[in-house]
């Protein structure tokens, strides 16, 4: 066959005809020399039929087009049933997710109902010191309030910080009780077990927490993909105009000339399209603050390429900065989300310094009241979202550069007002300097970074085939 289709391929340039005739003469012939003749009469005959259905192959597509429509309508409907059922299967999947976030944070409201700890207390100390006491009846049914007051008492005292040495015992104690010494004890024993026991409460609902949030976001993601599924390829599928063009500039310098600065940094493109700017600081300075930085914007990096909502993210950062170290933790949270569609840039802050949009020769700064993420269990969200113009300059900053000069909490507002230049890092090089002269000959007090982004209004539209 080789032969013969080398054979074909020469007098290719002579037409369907001359080839295949060529490809006959060149099999018989091969087959002849090979087997002899009593081979030939079979390979012809194949050889003839193969010829005959490359000669004919021209019209078989015009034959052939009118079966389409009937083979396309099966192989749709089996895909359609094929989609119908992943849909179903995971948006199944998605509201076993939501059940159990539910089930968890029934858990959790169940406990934070449960048995006041005072009461717990009280039987305990009754359980292990009162219940033989030959005065039992005295204090536990006579004079039960007088006894529950002293025993108030001595709980505030150790409360306020006292040891059981310097607690002072009430007066009713001394003239009545039998084993004043053991009651004490025991009240400061159990005092430390509730105490201890508060903290692995504690502990354990910011676990749920995290569990629960993370549960609700798997069932959103898959509730959101079922529809995606359903919807089909096509639909899925979406054209993206990219009207924006954003280019980066990256400053930074750490504390006192040290060689780790505890910022940290990163830029991503998300699936639906935008564009996130991560900017964290950590507390303190060197590695270890460098480390929760870190720690939190890669968390954010993998939540949000998962799908997950915004509030979900912070939530869920914050409770895992309060979990990870018996130690205070806590870092600062600035994102930026550009969307280079519609031309609109999103803020969202948790304890982080002031952001400058520059464009159009006028200056705005944004900024939202929060606290770091790690403090308190609560965080409040407040996004801004504004407007971008072509050459729009947007300044993300950390602290150390906003505190380079106390005396002129504005210096950077002004200092953008009246730049000239718009490449993100020549801006990002200069703010840098200027802080570096603001802080004077002394060290820096604190690490600085800067990110500057650029948006470009694009002459023509660049169009992205984006999955949903």
């Amino acid at each position: 066959l080789t032969f013969a289709g080398f054979l074909a391929g020469l007098f290719r340039s002579y037409g369907r005809l001359a080839t295949a005739l060529a490809f006959v003469f060149g099999t018989g012939a091969l087959s002849m020399y090979v087997f002899a003749w009593d081979a030939v009469p079979m390979e012809m005959m194949v050889t003839l039929v193969a010829g005959c259905v490359f000669l004919l192959a021209p019209i078989f597509p015009v034959q052939v087009k009118a079966l389409t429509p009937i083979l396309r309508r099966g192989r749709d409907d089996e895909a359609d049933k094929v989609r119908e059922l992943t849909a179903v299967r995971i948006h199944d999947y998605g509201l076993v997710f939501h059940e159990l976030a539910d089930a968890f944070m029934q858990v959790a409201t169940h406990e934070e109902e449960g048995e006041p700890a005072l009461a717990t207390l009280v039987d305990g100390v009754v359980e292990r010191v009162c219940k033989h006491c030959a005065s039992r009846r005295r204090c536990w049914e006579k004079d039960v309030q007088r006894t529950y007051n002293a025993m108030l008492r001595v709980l505030a005292d150790l409360d306020s910080g006292q040891n059981i040495a310097e607690v002072r015992s009430p007066e009713f104690f001394e003239k009545f009780c039998c084993k004043k010494e053991d009651f004490l004890k025991t009240v400061a024993f159990m005092h430390e077990l509730d105490v201890s026991g508060q903290a692995w409460r504690r502990r354990l609902e910011e676990s749920h927490e995290v569990v629960t949030t993370q549960l609700a976001g798997l069932s959103q993601i898959m509730i959101d993909l079922a529809r995606d599924v359903r919807e089909g390829v096509s639909d899925s599928q979406k054209i993206k105009n990219q009207y924006f063009h954003v280019e980066l500039g990256i400053a930074q310098a750490a504390k006192e000339n040290q060689k780790i600065c505890g910022d940290y940094y990163s830029y991503l493109e998300l699936r639906d399209g935008k564009q996130a700017f991560i900017l964290s600081d950590g507390m303190g300075n060197g590695s270890r603050a460098q480390q929760e930085s870190r720690s939190a914007v890669q968390l954010v990096e993998q939540l949000l390429l998962a799908g997950f909502r915004k509030e979900a993210v912070v939530r869920t950062v914050n409770t895992i900065l309060q979990l990870r170290s018996r130690e205070e933790s806590f870092a600062t949270l600035d994102v930026l989300l550009v969307d280079t569609e519609i031309g609109e840039a999103e803020f969202l802050k948790t304890g982080a310094a002031p952001s400058y949009l520059r464009s159009s020769d006028r200056v705005r700064e944004v900024k939202c009241a929060s606290i770091p993420l790690g403090i308190l269990s609560e965080v409040e969200l407040k996004p801004v979202s504004v407007a971008l113009d072509d050459d729009s300059l947007i300044v993300m900053i950390t602290d150390g550069v906003f505190e380079a000069s106390p005396e002129q909490p504005e210096w950077l507002k002004y200092f953008l007002a009246g730049q000239t230049h718009t490449h993100p890092q020549v801006l990002a090089d200069d703010i840098l300097e200027k802080a570096r002269q603001l802080y004077g000959r002394n060290e820096l007090r604190d690490d600085l970074t800067v990110l500057v982004c650029r948006a470009k209004r694009l002459k023509h539209k660049i169009r992205d085939y984006m999955t949903a």
